[in-house]
Order: C-alpha cells, then sequence, then structure tokens
C-alpha cells in the first residue's frame, strides 16, 4: 500500500477555483516505467544487453504478481474456511 501526499505552493490558483486545486497523476508501474533507450545510452548497453536487461525485468513483474496471486488465494480460502465453519 501507498501513501501520496501533495500539496500547493500557489495561492493564486485556489483563489480562482474557489479554493478547490484540480490535480492529475499519472502513475506509471511495472517493467513500463523504465526508459529503456536511456538507460542504454546511460549505460552503454549493446542490443543483447539491454533486451536481457528488458526480460530480466519482465521475469521479476511476473513473480511479484504472481506472489500477490498467491497471497491472494491464500486469502479467499482463509476466508471460505470462516465461512463454511460457521
Amino acid at each position: 500500500e501507498h501513501q501520496i501526499c501533495l500539496h500547493s505552493n500557489s495561492t493564486r490558483m485556489a483563489l480562482f477555483a474557489g479554493g478547490k486545486l484540480r490535480v492529475h497523476l499519472d502513475i506509471q508501474v511495472g517493467e513500463h516505467t523504465n526508459n529503456y533507450p536511456e538507460i542504454a545510452a546511460k549505460d552503454k548497453l549493446t542490443e543483447l544487453q539491454l533486451r536481457a536487461r528488458q526480460l530480466l525485468d519482465q521475469v521479476e513483474q511476473i513473480q511479484k504478481e504472481q506472489n500477490y496471486q498467491r497471497y491472494r488465494e491464500e486469502r479467499f480460502r482463509m476466508t471460505s474456511e470462516s465461512t463454511n465453519q460457521r
């Protein structure tokens, strides 16, 4: 679980909007958040090395998803067993 705290350092915008401020968040998660061309240039990676890094990142994401699904399955099983015992 994550928590994001935001605050505005501008008082002018709040006055025009009646004390309200609209915020748009674009949050990217997972392997797609990496800028691979930038990583390749910075680390001087060959095309093969870059592809290997992408695949490793994908494997890591898959493992995280599997662990999460196992956790959800375990919680569901516990809830089902508790409900059935009543």
